[in-house]
């Protein structure tokens, strides 16, 4: 039967598993296996924090979010963490690698403080078009809008805006505006438009 060396009789650390010593079971070595972010030599929190890491805390104030919101990104984005067991409270802190969250900082849109004056936000595009929501997103979903994300601060860190081109909105305004006196397909308006301005013919999704 296999059995790791630091636990000869029990895996009563990993989940409450017990080896029953019986001939000829052989146990997965996934059972014998720390939890994610366990020390894997003893199957606990670790003592001290590994080399190279960082609390939630300090990684909320590098992503410019709360706590909350920073330990969800994380676990979502399955950052390397490793739990460490907090002396006198005896409660188990994450601690995450420090190098993978200023690379996660680097994937994310930028910060942006002022409203371009070609792009407008969701709520004007709705009242531009005359559209609810779920339309919108169709629009985006079929190639007719392009949809720019960025990251704006509020008073609870920043949070994630979706912006429009405003040229896009007014071209889709136009075709909502055509469709209603005469049925015409979005790829023969375009081609109308493009006609009309002198632009080379492009293939559209």
């Amino acid at each position: 039967m296999v059995s790791p060396a630091w636990l000869p009789r029990t895996l009563k650390g990993l989940g409450g598993i017990r080896l029953i010593n019986v001939p000829g079971v052989k146990f997965p070595d996934t059972a014998f296996r720390a939890d994610k972010g366990m020390n894997p030599q003893t199957g606990k929190p670790f003592d001290y924090p590994l080399h190279d890491t960082i609390s939630t805390h300090e990684a909320a104030r590098i992503l410019g979010r709360s706590i909350n919101s920073a330990h969800m990104l994380l676990r979502k984005k399955d950052i390397p963490f490793c739990l460490v067991r907090h002396n006198g409270s005896g409660r188990t802190v994450f601690y995450w690698d420090r190098e993978a969250v200023k690379q996660l900082l680097r994937g994310l849109p930028p910060v942006q403080k002022h409203l371009p004056a070609t792009l407008v936000k969701a709520a004007d595009a709705l009242l531009i078009l005359g559209i609810v929501r779920s339309t919108l997103y169709r629009y985006v979903a079929s190639g007719k809008l392009s949809e720019i994300r960025r990251r704006v601060m509020t008073t609870r860190g920043y949070r994630h805006q979706c912006l429009y081109l405003k040229s896009e909105v007014m071209k889709l305004k136009s075709w909502r505006n055509a469709c209603r006196k005469q049925a015409i397909s979005w790829r023969s308006f375009r081609k109308e438009q493009r006609e009309e301005v002198g632009e080379p013919e492009q293939v559209e999704s």
